[in-house]
């Protein structure tokens, strides 16, 4: 996930209060694989897991919220693309290199 800390929040507010749940359920989805040792993230996926009024929301959360839990217990592991890909999971974007072209 891109590392820009406006763009964390933009998913965070995205998970809690847009108004479509296929929005919120993406959103707790990418929060979780592109930020799984954040503590911030995991309250988030917690609450949302508690609290959202749609049940496929508070569903992807609760899993959103196991996968980063055990994402986070591996030691420098990232989600590869692969296994996105198998668990029907947008990965997040490659990380561009320093002083890469930005098109």
């Amino acid at each position: 996930m891109d590392e820009d800390p406006a763009t964390t929040e933009l998913l965070r507010a995205a998970a809690s209060a847009d108004s479509s749940p296929v929005i919120r359920r993406a959103a707790v989805r990418v929060l979780a694989f592109g930020r799984p040792r954040d503590a911030a993230t995991a309250a988030l996926l917690a609450e949302r897991a508690d609290a959202d009024d749609e049940e496929e929301v508070r569903s992807a959360a609760a899993q959103a919220l196991a996968a980063a839990r055990a994402l986070a217990a591996l030691p420098g592991r990232r989600l590869t693309r692969r296994t996105a890909a198998r668990n029907g999971i947008s990965a997040p974007p490659r990380p561009r290199s320093p002083g890469a072209d930005p098109r």
